[in-house]
């Protein structure tokens, strides 16, 4: 009677611990292994850089990149050029070029930088810098600064709030008529903007004005 019961508490001992074994052992799939998929960060890009250049401006892209292009792996930087036959060489050494379907001319940069956001919009990033191919930027300041700027609604650079409207000359504006001071912008060698900005732009540049000097201003 005796070995019976203690066989009885052996069996019984024995169902338990696998019983248990097994609940843990799904437990630890369902929340580990078997977890849904979340977002990765991992990827996502902290700063994407858009450099305007133009096709023959080689020297200068390979300055920025022996210089101040040698980022770290959350910036992204890209040289948009106007499509050209003889960017084919160039884009075969470097994987760092956007080309947009827009003409060349410094009275059409604005179609070209609308082009460019529109190229990039898919891209998974947080902010946006433009500049020029003849500016330099220090890409660790920056990125150290936006760690302590809004991700929404983000428009960050040198902005003039005093420019006269241009009445003669090569920049002459005959359609201005707000007032007789542009509103204030971000100088074009460098200004930043979160993504928000950029798709906005890109949805509603069907209701934007293009004008000669690289200036958006809504009809």
């Amino acid at each position: 009677m005796l070995l019976y019961k203690n066989r009885l508490a052996y069996y019984f001992v024995t169902s338990f611990s696998f019983i248990l074994g097994c609940t843990l052992m799904l437990f630890f799939l369902h929340t580990i292994t078997l977890k849904p998929n979340t977002p990765s960060n991992e990827n996502r890009i902290k700063l994407l850089v858009l450099v305007l250049s133009s096709i023959q401006n080689r020297i200068q892209r390979d300055t920025i990149r022996e210089t101040w292009a040698q980022a770290t792996d959350d910036v992204k930087i890209l040289f948009v050029i106007s499509k050209d036959e003889f960017l084919i060489a160039e884009k075969l050494v470097n994987d760092d070029i956007l080309v947009v379907d827009a003409e060349e001319g410094y009275r059409l940069l604005t179609r070209k930088l609308i082009a460019s956001f529109s190229s990039v919009c898919n891209i998974d990033f947080d902010y946006l810098l433009k500049c020029d191919d003849d500016s330099f930027v220090n890409i660790p300041l920056i990125v150290n600064e936006l760690e302590h700027m809004p991700k929404k609604r983000f428009y960050w650079g040198y902005f003039d709030g005093n420019a006269n409207v241009k009445k003669r000359g090569k920049f002459k504006e005959i359609e201005w008529v707000l007032c007789d001071r542009y509103l204030p912008y971000a100088l074009g060698g460098g200004y930043v903007l979160s993504k928000d900005l950029i798709i906005y732009i890109v949805k509603n540049r069907d209701y934007l004005r293009y004008v000669d000097h690289s200036v958006i201003k809504y009809e």
